[in-house]
């Protein structure tokens, strides 16, 4: 029982709750993966209108634009991976470096995180949108849910950042 209260104050830093940051921080994770599907909601109404099947495709050279949203959508695993590291270490945000509590730290990682899975689906949707082929939006928008479940929010992870990862008024 005094090896669980010495915990509980280990994580409970400067009166912010972990737990319930770190719960906060999931149920906006989860709304953000639920905007994906309303894109595709969007997507699927827009491909049945026979108003844009007819329309003819843009002229511009839009394999490169595709290639590129293609090569930045792969490469967000990478950039999210370096963009949580960077936050975690308090190197990247001088303002997240001198946070009160670990809990806000790692809800405003958790939300960024999200955020960049996000923009996975919404550079489908632009592809959709340019060259009016839905499968193009089919395709990121997986990629974009396979990078919200590889980076899911889990509590057992924040804990072993509070370990790993002391504050600034701390080392």
């Amino acid at each position: 029982m005094d090896m669980n209260r010495k915990e509980k104050n280990m994580l409970n830093l400067k009166g912010d709750d972990l737990e319930s940051r770190f719960n906060l921080s999931k149920f906006i994770y989860i709304l953000l993966i639920a905007s994906v599907f309303i894109y595709a909601s969007v997507a699927i109404f827009i491909s049945n209108t026979q108003n844009y099947i007819n329309k003819p495709e843009p002229a511009l050279n839009f394999k490169q634009f595709r290639y590129i949203l293609y090569g930045l959508s792969v490469a967000m695993f990478f950039i999210i991976t370096y963009t949580r590291k960077l936050l975690l270490s308090g190197k990247g945000n001088q303002a997240n470096k001198n946070n009160n509590s670990h809990a806000s730290r790692f809800f405003s990682i958790t939300i960024v995180t999200g955020a960049l899975c996000e923009s996975v689906a919404i550079y489908g949707l632009v592809l959709f949108f340019a060259g009016k082929k839905i499968t193009d939006f089919y395709t990121l928008l997986f990629m974009s849910l396979m990078y919200f479940i590889y980076f899911f929010p889990k509590y057992q992870q924040w804990k072993e950042w509070v370990k790993e990862y002391p504050l600034a008024r701390e080392s």
